[in-house]
């Protein structure tokens, strides 16, 4: 963080707890965290106003996308990568998680790896306008790496819209199946818009 220091939040779903526990402590965990981190891009914008990084709110430019990796190539990722998303003033925080995927079946679209255990990063950036081109490069930068690392990126957030991305996301057999799906129940695309692919 800005402030050079780590905040490391462990959160379980009240449906993992134990029987007989006191649930109440994890129940509400999802509301109180969107609550805390509700104002929180809205702070950091003022902040930069203050410092003279932005004329006011309105310019700021929203670029943020999370990488979910093996475990055990989460290391090498992040080692690669640290030095693009290492400036306080417009990434004051990197928020990640652990994840254990278990038995449960994958589906194909999935944004988990293929992996027992996950680690998630999260590059939330905050930046002048005439940073944002810079910013794309960091993340699709990343993004190429977290692919050839066996990763996979959270498509919630920014990510190329283009037919290599896809195939790297998910493999060139799924999205020639994903493809033809579209083609034969939603010629009209009803359901979405126009794939990219």
């Amino acid at each position: 963080t800005a402030a050079g220091r780590w905040k490391v939040e462990v959160g379980r779903a009240a449906g993992d707890a134990a029987a007989g526990s006191d649930e109440t402590l994890v129940a509400d965990y999802h509301q109180r965290l969107f609550e805390a981190e509700a104002g929180f891009s809205v702070g950091i914008a003022r902040a930069q106003v203050a410092a003279g990084l932005l004329a006011d709110d309105a310019e700021a430019r929203r670029l943020w996308s999370d990488f979910f990796l093996p475990m055990e190539k989460a290391d090498a990722f992040f080692a690669a990568v640290r030095d693009r998303f290492a400036d306080p003033a417009v990434i004051p925080v990197v928020n990640g998680t652990f994840l254990r995927p278990g038995d449960r079946p994958r589906p194909p679209l999935s944004p988990l790896p293929d992996a027992d255990r996950v680690r998630t990063f999260g590059f939330y950036c905050i930046v002048p306008p005439e940073r944002v081109d810079a910013y794309r490069e960091h993340f699709d930068a990343a993004g190429a790496l977290c692919h050839d690392l066996g990763g996979r990126v959270y498509l919630h957030g920014y990510h190329r819209v283009e037919r290599d991305f896809y195939r790297a996301q998910f493999g060139g057999p799924t999205v020639d199946r994903w493809r033809e799906v579209k083609r034969r129940y939603d010629p009209g695309t009803v359901l979405g818009p126009r794939l990219p692919i």
